[in-house]
């Protein structure tokens, strides 16, 4: 019997990997669903249908299309830019996209790893500076310019579909408490 294997020869260090994923994905959909229910509660339910109408306005779809342009332009700029250097951060294309993350969302970047190995100048912090520029700062606040808009119409589409679910609700339960007849019919006499 081998250290780390188990019967069927399976490892189980994989075996763990992949309950350690189920595990997260459903702790994530648990969550989601406490989101949606949020939704029944009356000061909670109107922003959560507002949020979830936001989400659909084409406005808001075509910010996250082009910023995700933008995104993997710079992402594949600094691949082919480190294309010949040995840094780990871009390594390869998932690496940089994860490098570009860490580096748009917190700063934590090894500013000389931007440097471009095959130019020996500094067109990669340039570009950097260029892509903090275009995407934290001008998109950023593009997306609270078009996140401001767009709320007040999605907002009272949200409100009015939480009281039309809630008088859906409403409605139901009147009709289920009503009396009925020994054949499950309501009945109108008693």
């Amino acid at each position: 019997w081998e250290q780390g294997s188990f019967v069927g020869g399976k490892d189980i260090v994989f075996s763990v990997k992949v309950q350690k994923v189920l595990a997260s994905w459903i702790l994530l959909l648990v969550g989601l669903r406490g989101i949606s229910l949020l939704s029944t509660f009356p000061v909670s339910g109107p922003i959560v249908y507002g949020i979830m109408e936001l989400f659909k306005q084409p406005t808001i779809l075509v910010f996250l299309a082009c910023y995700s342009a933008i995104f993997v332009a710079f992402s594949l700029s600094f691949f082919v830019l480190a294309s010949d250097s040995s840094l780990n951060e871009f390594s390869g294309v998932i690496s940089v996209f994860t490098t570009m993350v860490r580096a748009g969302l917190s700063g934590d970047v090894d500013y000389e790893s931007f440097r471009s190995h095959s130019l020996g100048t500094d067109v990669g912090p340039i570009t950097f500076f260029v892509f903090i520029i275009m995407s934290q700062i001008i998109m950023t606040n593009l997306l609270i310019a078009i996140v401001s808009s767009e709320y007040d119409k999605a907002a009272a589409t949200g409100e009015m579909k939480w009281k039309s679910d809630v008088d859906d609700v409403m409605a139901q339960d009147l009709v289920n408490s009503l009396p009925r007849d020994s054949s499950g019919q309501i009945d109108l006499h008693s």
